[in-house]
Parts: structure tokens; C-alpha cells; sequence
């Protein structure tokens, strides 16, 4: 889906706009006129209609006329702007207000508008919009805000007493109320080896416990940093580890994860640097298969998300300003003479008068992502984690099988009350499973959410966008989920594909600029881009002039490129367009330039993937029987490394020509003709001839390759997998001869059916009447 245009600076201005923009000023509250009993009357606002779900746009001068019908909400969203925008008398400023029922609101508000050359934008920030007060319950005189849902302070400190308060509530009410979480009556069985914390004051040192000791303990999941201190257990240090770890050693984000267990009553922490031998490769191969277990296990994972790297600590101060403002609301005569517990006070046995208002902060502070968040080794520590605490550079967040809990209350406030769990547990596609573990019949009947083998699918496509240090960890890193998927479908394990799921696992494809083509330069903006004159914000509350020329002016860019595509012969496949000729670009992605899984794994390629989506019903056919498949394990771990493999099919196999499309608009696309009849390929990497001298052999490129290099008419084949019985599904993979392996072939990619020409195309490639013969191939 299209992103509206005016959106497009929206993550610029999160960052700095709507950082203490705001200020309500004292004596500016929504107090009511003392000479009336202001009950709220039953009938809705013509202007907002108070709503309950959906979305409520508008200008400030329709607030206006709210406000002159005595809407104690559009008084309110008017004031909250005008504080924002710095402009009262502004009756043109469109706002979007989003109701969610019992969560907080989202509020966008346009804060300024930028002009380059001859194009008009509006900037929208987004705020999130949240009722508070020491009650349980609103006022009637309160009704109209009735739509926007309680929220909490956040912090300032992530350290302060209230965040540690919030940790262990949520981590308490999880173990003690949520059976459905996974907890067991007995404790865990500690990993082979875990930091014993003792005391608060006691001295650290690395365990190694006796087999079949039980207890309670967390788990770190953290960034390690490239030039970040470190702290690891190695064969030589292995022994003076287990006598002492000097606090003064230890990094900033393990003192932090060591004090936040202390806190928990938890005496023993989990960190794989320290609790794996880093420079033992038997350990690491043994210890990474059981990761599985070590975070499933483990009470609670603490999320250094906020953290780069280990150097880096997460009980640290937050940026003051996200801390947002509040705006009084007063409540009617009659009701400031109810007694505390007719106002549902929270403590009504202190005396302290009713407190309501409506809050206002910049909707970063609910930003959960962080450094963390784009490692890929942390993805399957997320995702295996029972429990899981997140400390993001915002606010503090707390996941497990019920749902989510966050000191904003953004997820609302009753995400851990209900009397069931969800259908589709948030945290655990797969291993909320585990314990089930369902027979192959009962996979067949399963919902697409809760099949084993659709959230594998669903959980490397994720997993395929996070960053890699070392490309040899593509499969390592993902092994605990794979050893969980294992342990539901009994299946076996082919470098990322299921044997029992491998036709309906051939179908990923790359997302995304796959291509190190020349990138054209693009018209420029004629004249700086400019913040619209008269806006009484600080100059240092917006972005640079030379900041928001280069935003505008690529946005301008892009727009042009996507023109120009339509008449110009220009690389189909741009990034950001260069302003300057002697730009070095980035190495390509997707190139693996070491071996490092089969090619019909998704494991051979270095870029984002998705799967498609077949229907599910009984009109699919699977064409494609798997005769044999193997993969030679490189290591300990069964879910590792690989140094080879291969796969034998028998189905529908015909012979077809590639060609380079002519146009270099074209690049990154080629044409497949068979029997006079053309459809569009896109490879899963760009193409290169392996023997132009030789008869002419088609494979995936490297860096090294000629990335432009133009060949007609070269032989390749296609096997078709799925079709469906009305003709309107079909799904052909391209295979070229392997170079590596004499006789067999390899992947080059899907072909894309996205269009019912297409499909038609290919159907007819595969019509009955060509006399097809079912061939079996060995692919590698």
C-alpha cells in the first residue's frame, strides 16, 4: 500500500519536532462554569461525534465550531493544538485523531509546512493522546472523553524505583495468574552454565551446576558491538571465571541486566558470551543447538534493545522530552461534593482532592525498536523467550503468550485480566505450540496461524531482514526456532526448509533492490526547500534547512525517477539517487560469495525474502513429488551449518529461452519465451553467462560479474509446483545447469504470476495437450 505523500517526513519530525514541542500553560485548564451543574447532555457532538473506534479528521476551525456547541473533547483537541502549533488563530491546520477502544489515541497534527520549488507539503507529527487520573472511573461530566484511554506516566529514569516496580508487577502477575504461559509448578533445569549473582552484594562467578539442578534464572539478549569492551569466557580464563567476575569487568549492560535480575529475586543470569567458551568451537556448536531451551526456560529475557553495544547501559536517564504534558480537566459542581469512593479514587482512604486530565506526548515514546532490534541473531532470543522485557531508549515493555504490557499503556491496560489467552499468541508462533505437539493430520487442519510450518514461513521472512556479521551464521543464528518447528512436526530439517512442507517452502522470493545498477541522476528541486514563514516554533526545534533540502528534494527525486521510468531508458531498480558523481555505493545485496546452502534455499541469498501465499483449499494441486532430499551438516548442530546438499523432484519439466530485456530500464528483469510465448522473469539474483565461450550456461552473478552483461536465447528449464484445477493459480520455478555439480541444476528463481496474463501464459506452456513428460531432477 501507496504511503500518502504527507507522511513522508513523519519519522523526521518524531524526531525533531515532537520532542517537547508542546507547553500547557498554568491557568489554561478545562475547569466548568461554576453557575451550571454541567452534566454532559446524552446526544453526541456534531462535529467529532465523540468517537468510540475509527478516525476523526479535520481542520481547527471545525474544532471551533465543536467548542461553540460546548464539546468538552473538541475544546480540549483545540487547545492541545494550538499548544503544539504555537498558533491560535490558525483555523486551517488539518489534524487526524485515531481511536482505538481502551488504548490510548493517536493524534497527528500538521506543525508546519515545507515548500521546494513549486510543491506545497503539510508535516505531520504524531502524538499520543491519553486520559489520567488517580480514579478508576470517569465522571459523567467527563462522558465526551470517554474514547480516549487511560495512560500512564513514563519514567525519566529507566532505573527510577517506578520502572523497577513496573518489572516486577508484570512479571509477577504473568507467573502467578497465567497458566497458558508456560510456566511449570517445578523450576527450570539450569543451562550448562549461568552467572550466579548471589547477594545484592555478593561476588559473581560464572557456574557450572551439577546436570539436573533446578532453578529460576534470566537471560540477556543484547548487541555485543564491534569495538565494545569485552567480557568472554575462554578456555584459558574458563577456571578464574568460575572462582570470580570482578563487578569492575563486567560491561555496563551486564551490571544493568545483573541489577534488573537482583531485582527480580532471580540469582542466576544467562549471557551467551560469557556461559558459551567463545573460542571452543565443540562448545559453541553444542550450546547454540540448546538456545532453544535456554530462553524458553528462562523466567524472564531482559532486552538490552536501547544498547549498541555491551559498552552501552540501559538503566539510564530518557530524553526529557517525551515526557509530555497535562491538560486539567474539571469536573462538574455536584460531583466535586461525591465522597472519594463515589469517584472511584484509587486511595480513597488519602486524602487528596480527584485528579482527571488529558495527556499529550510525542508518540515516540513508544518506540520499542532499537539497536537490538536489527541483529539477527536477537531475533529468535525474542522469539523463543517466554517472557520478555524490553528496554528500549523510551519506556519499558513487558511481552509474554497474553499479550503486551508498556509503562504508556499504549496496548491497554487489560491485556493481562482476560479470562482466556488469545487465539494467535503474540510472542509465540511456534513455540506456543511445542507443548501440543501436533499430529501430521492435525497440522493439515490447523488455522494458517497457528500451522507450524506458515509461522516458520512467517518468522524467516522476518528474520531475513535483520543484519548479520558473519554470513556463515544465516542458519545458526535461527536454529533454536528451527529445533522448536522440529520438535512440533517431527519433520526433518533441510537448510531452512521442511522436508513435509518442501514444495510450499520453494516458494519464497527477494524483496527489495537486489542490483548494483548505475543510478541516473535525477531533475533537482529548483530552490531550498523552506519551513512555511511565521510559525512561532525554535529553530532548533526543526530540522536544518540543508536537512530538509536533501528529505524534500529526494522525495522530488524519487517522484521524477518514477516518471521518467515510464519514457526514459533508466535502471528499473534506483535507490536514493546520488547527488554526486563520485558517490561510492554499497556492496549489492543478496550476493553470497562463499557457499553457504543450496540454491533452492532461501539461505543462499542475502536479502530480505517473502514467501507467497497459496490458497487453501482443495482446488490446489502440488505438481511436484520430492523422490529424495540431504543436506550435509557442517558441526555438532543438526540446525546449523551445512557444506552441502541436495534435493531429487520428479514433475513437469520443460525446456525455455532466457533473454536480457533490451532496454537498460529493464536491468534486473529478463524474458522467457517457450513455444512463441513470453513471460517476465525476475531472478532471485541478477543473471551472468558461466561459459560464454563453451555452449552457453546460465547462473546466479557475483559481485565479480558483469552485472550488465547481455545474452538472447539461452537454455534454461522450468518445473512447474502448484497449479490450481481452475487454471487461475500456477507456480513455476527456473532452473539453470550447475557448474558446481555435472548433471544436476540450480535455482535461478520464481517465475512471477502475479497477473492473470501471466498465469494464462504459463498455463498454456503446461497445457495437457503438450505432452508433458514428468521428469525427476536432482537440484543442488
Amino acid at each position: 500500500m501507496a504511503v500518502p505523500p504527507e507522511y513522508w517526513a513523519m519519522e523526521l519530525l518524531d524526531h525533531k519536532i515532537g520532542h517537547g514541542l508542546f507547553e500547557i500553560r498554568p491557568g489554561h485548564h478545562q475547569h466548568p462554569d461554576p453557575s451550571t451543574d454541567n452534566d454532559v447532555p446524552d446526544e453526541e457532538c456534531a462535529v467529532c461525534h465523540r468517537p468510540r473506534d475509527g478516525r476523526f479528521e479535520g481542520v481547527v476551525g471545525d474544532l471551533k465550531d465543536g467548542m461553540a456547541r460546548g464539546c468538552r473533547l473538541c475544546d480540549a483537541l483545540h487547545q492541545v493544538i494550538v499548544a503544539i502549533t504555537q498558533e491560535p488563530y490558525q483555523l486551517s491546520h488539518p489534524f487526524q485523531l485515531e481511536v482505538r477502544k481502551g488504548v490510548p489515541a493517536t493524534l497527528d497534527i500538521c506543525v508546519a509546512t515545507v515548500t521546494a520549488g513549486d510543491v506545497y507539503q503539510p508535516l505531520f507529527a504524531k502524538y499520543q493522546l491519553f486520559f489520567q487520573a488517580n480514579a478508576t472511573k470517569r465522571p459523567k461530566s467527563l462522558h465526551a472523553f470517554d474514547s480516549i484511554g487511560f495512560g500512564s506516566p513514563v519514567a525519566s529514569n529507566a532505573r527510577s524505583i517506578q520502572c523497577l516496580s513496573f518489572v516486577r508487577s508484570a512479571l509477577n502477575q504473568c507467573l502467578e495468574k497465567h497458566a497458558d504461559c508456560g510456566q511449570s509448578p517445578d523450576d527450570p533445569e539450569l543451562p550448562t552454565r549461568v552467572l550466579d549473582l548471589g547477594d545484592n552484594d555478593s561476588q559473581i562467578k560464572l557456574l557450572e551446576p551439577k546436570p539436573g539442578t533446578r532453578a529460576r534464572y534470566a537471560a540477556l539478549s543484547h548487541c555485543w558491538g564491534a569495538r565494545a569492551k569485552r567480557l568472554e569466557t575462554k578456555q584459558a580464563t574458563l577456571e578464574t571465571l568460575k572462582s570470580t567476575v570482578p563487578w569492575a569487568d563486567l560491561p555496563p549492560t551486564f551490571q544493568d541486566a545483573a541489577d534488573v535480575a537482583r531485582c527480580l529475586g532471580l540469582r542466576y543470569l544467562w549471557i551467551d558470551s560469557l556461559c558459551i567458551v567463545q573460542d571452543s568451537a565443540a562448545d559453541w556448536e553444542v550450546e547454540s543447538s540448546r538456545m532453544a531451551g535456554v530462553y524458553r526456560d528462562a523466567s524472564v529475557t531482559i532486552a538490552a534493545v536501547s544498547s549498541a553495544s555491551s559498552d552501552d547501559p540501559f538503566l539510564k536517564p530518557r530524553n526529557p522530552g517525551l515526557r509530555g504534558m497535562l491538560l486539567g480537566l474539571g469536573i462538574s459542581r455536584a460531583e466535586q461534593q461525591m465522597t472519594p469512593e463515589e469517584l472511584g479514587l484509587v486511595a480513597p482512604q488519602v486524602e487528596s482532592a480527584p485528579f482527571f486530565a488529558l495527556g499529550i506526548r510525542p508518540l515516540a515514546v513508544h518506540a520499542t525498536a532499537g539497536p537490538l532490534s536489527d541483529r539477527a541473531w536477537t531475533f529468535q532470543e525474542e522469539k523463543l523467550s517466554s517472557r520478555i522485557l524490553r528496554f528500549s531508549e523510551t519506556e519499558l515493555s513487558f511481552e509474554c503468550r497474553r499479550g503486551i504490557a508498556c509503562e504508556c499503556d499504549m496496548y491497554g491496560a487489560e491485556y493481562n485480566r482476560g479470562p482466556s489467552a488469545p487465539p494467535l499468541p503474540p510472542l509465540h508462533g511456534l513455540a506456543a505450540l511445542e507443548e501440543g505437539s501436533p499430529s501430521a493430520e492435525m497440522l493439515r487442519r490447523l488455522p494458517p496461524q497457528l500451522n507450524p510450518f506458515l509461522a516458520w514461513q512467517s518468522r524467516v521472512a522476518e528474520y531475513s531482514k535483520r543484519k548479520l556479521t558473519f554470513a556463515s551464521d544465516k542458519l545458526p543464528a535461527l536454529a533454536g526456532l528451527a529445533t522448536i518447528c522440529h520438535t512440533i512436526t517431527k519433520s526433518a530439517y533441510l537448510a531452512g526448509i521442511w522436508r513435509d512442507h518442501f514444495v510450499l517452502d520453494l516458494l519464497w522470493h527477494p524483496t527489495g533492490t537486489r542490483t548494483q545498477a548505475e543510478r541516473p541522476q535525477f531533475p533537482q528541486a529548483e530552490g531550498p526547500a523552506s519551513w512555511k514563514h511565521g510559525m512561532a516554533v525554535d529553530a532548533d526545534k526543526l530540522p536544518d534547512p540543508s536537512s530538509l533540502t536533501h528529505f524534500h528534494v529526494e522525495k522530488l527525486r524519487k517522484v521524477a525517477a518514477y516518471e521518467a521510468l515510464l519514457k526514459m531508458d533508466i535502471p528499473g531498480s534506483f535507490g536514493t539517487p546520488s547527488t554526486s558523481d563520485t558517490q561510492t555505493h554499497p556492496a549489492p545485496v543478496g550476493f553470497v560469495e562463499e557457499y553457504r546452502a543450496p540454491t533452492w534455499s532461501w539461505a543462499s541469498v542475502d536479502c530480505p525474502i517473502e514467501f507467497r501465499s497459496i490458497p487453501r483449499n482443495d482446488d490446489i494441486e502440488i505438481e511436484v513429488t520430492v523422490v529424495d532430499a540431504q543436506c550435509t551438516v557442517n558441526g555438532l548442530n543438526p540446525f546449523g551449518r551445512v557444506s552441502d546438499g541436495y534435493v531429487l523432484l520428479r514433475g513437469p519439466l520443460i525446456q525455455a529461452q532466457l533473454s536480457t530485456r533490451p532496454l537498460r530500464r529493464n536491468y534486473g528483469s529478463y524474458l522467457l519465451k517457450q513455444d512463441n510465448i513470453a513471460v517476465e522473469f525476475k531472478p532471485d539474483l541478477p543473471l551472468a553467462l558461466d561459459s560464454p565461450t563453451a555452449e552457453p550456461r546460465v547462473r546466479r552473478a557475483t559481485s565479480a560479474d558483469d552485472q550488465h552483461g547481455q545474452f538472447q536465447g539461452v537454455s534454461v528449464w522450468c518445473l512447474s509446483l502448484i497449479r490450481s484445477r481452475d487454471g487461475s493459480v500456477r507456480e513455476v520455478m527456473v532452473l539453470g545447469l550447475s557448474a558446481r555439480v555435472p548433471g544436476a541444476y540450480e535455482r535461478l528463481g520464481l517465475i512471477s504470476a502475479s497477473t492473470p496474463r501471466a498465469v494464462q501464459n504459463l498455463n498454456h506452456w503446461f497445457r495437457p495437450d503438450a505432452d508433458i513428460t514428468s521428469t525427476e531432477i536432482k537440484c543442488v
